[in-house]
């Protein structure tokens, strides 16, 4: 797992950052990024957790991708479609 305040690259949600895990037993597994800044003219940063995203830990393992694997000149995400989606549900 990624180090807390790391930023991490997840196919889907874009690049976030990591700000930890719940894998107790009541809950599925689920990993939360923060995401910063604006999204469709809305500010992330007011307010407690308005840009944090819970991901199942399956989906942010299978989907998560390392600057390293990717050659250079290409783009790390292709898509922020899942992330977007959940924003917008959130702030209609």
């Amino acid at each position: 797992m990624p180090g807390k305040g790391e930023l991490v690259y997840v196919e889907g949600y874009g690049a976030g950052i990591y700000v930890g895990a719940d894998f107790s037993e009541e809950t599925e597994d689920v990993v939360l990024l923060k995401f910063e800044g604006t999204w469709d003219g809305v500010d992330l940063d007011e307010g407690y957790g308005s840009g944090i995203i819970k991901i199942s830990h399956g989906e942010f393992d299978e989907n998560r991708v390392y600057p390293e694997q990717v050659a250079n000149g290409k783009a790390l995400i292709q898509s922020t479609e899942k992330r977007d989606a959940i924003f917008r549900e959130r702030f209609k």
